[in-house]
Protein backbone atom coordinates (compact mmCIF):
# COMPACT_ATOMS: atom_id res chain seq x y z
CA UNK A 1 0.00 0.00 0.00
CA UNK A 2 3.02 2.54 0.90
CA UNK A 3 4.62 1.63 -2.44
CA UNK A 4 1.61 3.09 -4.76
CA UNK A 5 0.38 5.87 -1.48
CA UNK A 6 -3.08 4.03 -1.20
CA UNK A 7 -4.85 4.75 2.08
CA UNK A 8 -6.78 1.62 4.35
CA UNK A 9 -9.60 3.32 3.40
CA UNK A 10 -8.77 3.46 -0.50
CA UNK A 11 -7.46 0.09 -0.16
CA UNK A 12 -10.96 -1.25 1.56
CA UNK A 13 -12.66 0.70 -1.67
CA UNK A 14 -10.72 -0.95 -4.35
CA UNK A 15 -11.63 -4.36 -2.77
CA UNK A 16 -15.54 -3.94 -2.46
CA UNK A 17 -14.75 -2.62 -5.38
CA UNK A 18 -13.47 -5.57 -7.57
CA UNK A 19 -15.91 -8.19 -5.38
CA UNK A 20 -19.32 -5.73 -6.56
CA UNK A 21 -18.09 -4.32 -9.94
CA UNK A 22 -20.63 -1.24 -9.97
CA UNK A 23 -21.38 -0.71 -6.71
CA UNK A 24 -23.21 2.16 -6.08
CA UNK A 25 -21.82 4.86 -4.51
CA UNK A 26 -24.25 4.51 -1.51
CA UNK A 27 -23.75 0.79 -1.33
CA UNK A 28 -20.17 1.49 -1.28
CA UNK A 29 -21.00 3.82 1.92
CA UNK A 30 -23.37 1.77 3.61
CA UNK A 31 -20.57 -1.60 3.39
CA UNK A 32 -18.09 0.77 4.33
CA UNK A 33 -19.94 2.24 6.62
CA UNK A 34 -18.39 5.91 5.33
CA UNK A 35 -20.40 8.88 5.47
CA UNK A 36 -22.01 9.50 1.93
CA UNK A 37 -20.12 12.94 1.81
CA UNK A 38 -16.80 11.63 2.47
CA UNK A 39 -17.10 8.59 0.02
CA UNK A 40 -17.54 11.12 -2.78
CA UNK A 41 -14.44 12.31 -2.19
CA UNK A 42 -12.68 9.01 -1.53
CA UNK A 43 -13.84 8.22 -5.41
CA UNK A 44 -12.99 11.30 -6.55
CA UNK A 45 -9.38 10.81 -5.51
CA UNK A 46 -9.71 7.43 -6.59
CA UNK A 47 -10.85 8.76 -10.22
CA UNK A 48 -7.81 11.18 -10.51
CA UNK A 49 -5.66 8.47 -9.68
CA UNK A 50 -7.12 6.11 -12.45
CA UNK A 51 -7.58 3.53 -10.26
CA UNK A 52 -11.27 3.93 -10.31
CA UNK A 53 -14.06 4.95 -12.83
CA UNK A 54 -18.22 6.29 -12.07
CA UNK A 55 -20.76 4.93 -14.95
CA UNK A 56 -23.72 6.36 -15.04
CA UNK A 57 -26.52 3.69 -14.53
CA UNK A 58 -28.77 3.40 -17.11
CA UNK A 59 -31.53 2.31 -15.21
CA UNK A 60 -31.52 5.68 -13.08
CA UNK A 61 -29.43 8.16 -14.38
CA UNK A 62 -29.18 9.86 -10.73
CA UNK A 63 -26.93 7.43 -9.91
CA UNK A 64 -23.26 6.05 -11.09
CA UNK A 65 -22.00 2.30 -10.72
CA UNK A 66 -17.92 2.20 -9.87
CA UNK A 67 -15.81 0.28 -11.32
CA UNK A 68 -11.56 -0.61 -11.10
CA UNK A 69 -10.06 1.08 -14.24
CA UNK A 70 -7.94 -1.11 -15.77
CA UNK A 71 -4.97 0.03 -14.32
Amino acid sequence: MQEHEIRPAQFSSLVVIEGYPGITQTNLAKILDIDPPRIVSLINNLEERGLALRVRCKRDKRSHGIFLSKR
